[in-house]
């Protein structure tokens, strides 16, 4: 994918990734001010949010291991170089393709299972949720495949 494209896919996915969060922090801030100051609630509030925090955990961490900001441990990578590095680095990169085609199976089994039941307030499928669950699986593989890539080409900039 060319530079601009990336970036600019990147950037629509930090805008919907913020604006889902402000979205969710307005609805709790909104339920509880109305909970405590006149004894009732919006029922939907709480299963929106809910809603959001899943996409916004899950966007979030395609944009955090897009930037390698995720939590890894390196010891033994950093300590490597030339040849060996990348055997062990693409060893990693094989495991997690592998969790991540887990996640892609779990992702679809949640959507089958879950498609037709709907949210008890605000009849929003479940199936919703699970799509960002495929969609996460699939982002970060793609990430995967495009580092190893990278990593074959030469043209790798740095290590994990």
């Amino acid at each position: 994918m060319e530079p601009k494209k990336q970036s600019m896919l990147l950037n629509v996915l930090n805008y919907f990734t913020a604006f889902a969060l402000v979205v969710m922090v307005v609805l709790v801030f909104i339920n509880a001010f109305m909970r405590y100051v006149f004894n009732s609630s919006i029922p939907a509030s709480e299963e929106l949010s809910r809603y959001f925090f899943i996409w916004v955990s899950y966007l979030g961490a395609i944009v955090a291991f897009k930037d390698k900001r995720h939590v890894g441990v390196d010891m033994l990578t950093s300590k490597l170089k030339g040849v060996p590095k990348k055997v062990v680095e693409t060893i990693g990169d094989l495991i997690t393709l592998f969790v991540f085609g887990v996640m892609f199976v779990g992702g679809i089994s949640f959507f089958n299972t879950s498609a037709a039941s709907k949210g008890p307030t605000t009849g929003i499928p479940f199936g919703f949720i699970s799509v960002s669950i495929i969609i996460a699986s699939l982002s970060m593989a793609g990430i995967v495949i495009f580092n190893l890539y990278k990593r074959f080409r030469g043209k790798e900039e740095g290590g994990r």
